[in-house]
């Protein structure tokens, strides 16, 4: 018999917990659908001397709605430009259009010996020594933003070609 009420414990328990997790869970949803977390009105939007409402334009200078289906304003983002016409870069990962402008360069290694790799680019073991292991130059290579230029173990200069 005992195994019976540990059993109708072990039950009584099971259930309350289950309650109390239910109630924590209403709980919750209630403070947020009492702040408003669960759905946002939205805002009119102001363009120019326009405002968007429920899908129809008020123009401000005449106050009359508009059938008309709001047009989404295209935006271009300028492209990064940077003044300088030379960098000089050491050990890492240097990004074209963040670290330094698109375009085409004469590298020349400036100190030490290693690898320079930009995927499509260049890969290219460079250095100063003069020996036949090293390259000291490469002319017109061409970055196009996104690119990513990694180096190591040299520090190399770029200068930009007026092209």
């Amino acid at each position: 018999m005992k195994i019976k009420s540990m059993e109708d414990e072990i039950m009584k328990n099971k259930n309350a917990v289950t309650f109390v997790i239910i109630a924590i869970g209403w709980l919750v949803f209630g403070i947020g659908f009492m702040f408003g977390l669960a759905s946002q009105p939205t805002k009119p939007i102001e363009t120019n001397n326009n405002v968007v409402k429920e899908n129809k334009i008020v123009t401000a200078a005449t106050n009359k709605m508009s059938n008309e289906t709001p047009k989404p304003i295209e935006t271009k983002m300028p492209e990064k430009t940077f003044e300088a016409k030379e960098y000089e870069f050491g050990n890492g990962n240097f990004t074209v259009g963040k670290d330094f402008d698109k375009g085409v360069y004469n590298i020349v290694a400036v100190s030490g010996g290693g690898n320079v790799h930009c995927a499509g680019a260049i890969n290219a073991i460079m250095g100063t020594r003069d020996d036949d292991f090293y390259e000291k130059e490469y002319k017109n290579i061409k970055f196009e933003n996104g690119n990513v230029l990694e180096i190591m173990n040299i520090t190399i200069k770029l200068i930009k070609q007026d092209r």
